[in-house]
């Protein structure tokens, strides 16, 4: 029996404890080098090693960098073209309270002062963190001899695409779960460049073999089924989703500033005093970028659709795993999606629409961004309250990276280009290109990419088989479990079922 040397990645501490008791169940594992939010409490039957994904985002993981193994030459060579993604996902490590404690932690050792703060990180710094995780992964894979790589989520926040990354080069089974058309609904994928070959040869086979009309769905599908195919409605823009999203404003005011600051003062606590003074700092930044953008937002963006056809591409909110990694090696950028786009609507008399993502931050964009859209004159930059519904209704098709624009569009009939490396790209009629030229042929021929919702009802059947039916927590534990009925010891279970048959 080959002995497993296991790199465990986990971001939710529901399930911690209860991963590593699956685990242990497992005969075939010896080492697990466990990367969690969550120290294990207790011994298992297998040798492991512990450090926290909380604690990592700048590259340090509490050991001395400098006594690790250099990273190998050939390595350095094969990683070289993941670098631009790699620090791309850096910005997800930009909001201000990580800003803040990132500061606070070094103040004393830099003596920064106020005056000297940087609102975002230059590319010297970014880079100095992927050199960072890339000599430490590159050590602790090669020396505990990491022969499979296992994540409950998707890699998407560099600490864990980084050690993914090193595994995908040195071939290196890998495995994770990455989000689908719906919440509680996982993707198994072994890479991000994964083509699905297993279920597009069985969805050909169902389409031959099943009878749409004596499908049974199971209930979560049966569920968003219904919903998509009776009433097509866009995300509920809850106070809870927005909070999700969007920085506390209230936490810039500057009259808590003062209370925080005297109360922290008669106290004599005087690095309280500093922190504030900091974190004040970095919000204050942030929140002046998020005005300032917003204002020429309104500036350029119009209140009217085009009369002539259009094609709808909205923008995906940043930094986020929809973009970055599942953008794949190719289309990670949303700008180089839009030019592309832009360029073939102009060819073939499109317009090209776009609208912000509501919940977007300053993180991730800046003047300059919105400026290399406009520049183009087959897009139209759509006011971002403009109803995403009627959008889609007028639209002749729909281009996404990985949103669930492309899902709602396939139920009401238009055309999807789907560039990224989600499930949507195997989906019927929908269109992914290989290159950049056949999005033109596409153009000319998009109106034969159009399907049923009975072809979508056996697609949904087709996942089943392929599926894990599970979620990462995002919200209250609490209340995420009691919606599916289930318990985080039940959704770690499956967790490891999968792994154990891909071990198999």
């Amino acid at each position: 029996m080959k002995k497993i040397n296991l790199l465990l990645v986990n971001i939710d501490k529901e399930y911690s404890s209860y991963l590593l008791d699956e685990i242990n169940k497992i005969k075939m594992i010896s080492y697990v080098l466990i990367f969690d939010v969550k120290k294990p409490s207790k011994k298992y039957n297998f040798n492991y090693d512990f450090f926290n994904i909380e604690k990592s985002h700048y590259g340090n993981y509490g050991v001395n960098l400098s006594d690790l193994d250099l990273v190998d030459e050939n390595l350095k060579s094969n990683f070289s073209k993941y670098e631009q993604i790699t620090l791309k996902m850096l910005d997800r490590g930009f909001k201000p309270q990580k800003m803040t404690d990132y500061h606070f932690e070094n103040d004393e050792k830099y003596g920064d002062k106020i005056s000297n703060l940087f609102a975002e990180p230059t590319y010297q710094f970014r880079n100095i963190i992927l050199q960072r995780h890339l000599r430490f992964w590159n050590h602790y894979i090669n020396n505990k001899k990491i022969n499979y790589y296992f994540c409950t989520t998707i890699p998407h926040i560099v600490s864990d695409f980084v050690p993914y990354l090193i595994c995908e080069t040195k071939k290196i089974e890998t495995l994770f779960c990455a989000p689908s058309l719906y919440w509680g609904l996982l993707i198994p994928f072994k890479s991000v460049n994964d083509n699905f070959e297993q279920i597009k040869k069985s969805y050909i086979k169902n389409l031959k073999n099943l009878n749409p009309n004596n499908i049974r769905l199971c209930d979560l599908n049966k569920k968003y089924f219904k919903k998509m195919t009776t009433k097509i409605t866009p995300p509920i823009e809850s106070t809870q989703n927005k909070e999700l999203f969007f920085y506390p404003r209230k936490r810039s005011s500057f009259g808590v500033l003062q209370l925080k600051l005297f109360y922290s003062l008669i106290r004599m606590k005087f690095r309280l005093t500093k922190f504030h003074l900091i974190r004040y700092y970095y919000e204050r930044k942030y929140f002046n970028k998020i005005i300032s953008l917003r204002r020429y937002l309104q500036k350029i963006s119009k209140k009217k659709l085009p009369n002539k056809k259009f094609i709808y591409f909205p923008l995906h909110f940043e930094p986020e795993a929809s973009t970055v990694p599942m953008g794949g090696y190719e289309y990670y950028d949303q700008l180089k999606v839009i030019k592309i786009l832009a360029y073939y609507s102009k060819k073939n008399n499109f317009k090209l629409v776009i609208k912000e993502h509501p919940y977007q931050k300053s993180v991730s964009r800046s003047f300059e961004f919105y400026d290399e859209i406009i520049a183009h004159d087959s897009v139209i930059f759509i006011d971002t309250e403009y109803d995403s519904l009627e959008i889609l209704k007028k639209a002749s098709l729909v281009a996404t990276i990985t949103g669930t624009i492309g899902w709602e569009a396939l139920f009401t009939g238009k055309p999807v280009i789907c560039f990224g490396e989600s499930i949507l790209k195997i989906a019927p009629s929908v269109f992914s290109p290989k290159s950049v030229k056949d999005i033109d042929k596409f153009f000319r021929e998009y109106k034969s990419f159009v399907c049923s919702h009975n072809e979508i009802k056996i697609f949904l059947k087709t996942l089943e088989k392929f599926s894990l039916f599970a979620f990462n927590v995002w919200k209250d534990p609490k209340e995420t479990f009691e919606i599916f009925n289930t318990t985080p010891a039940k959704v770690s279970n499956k967790f490891i079922n999968l792994l154990k048959q891909n071990l198999k």
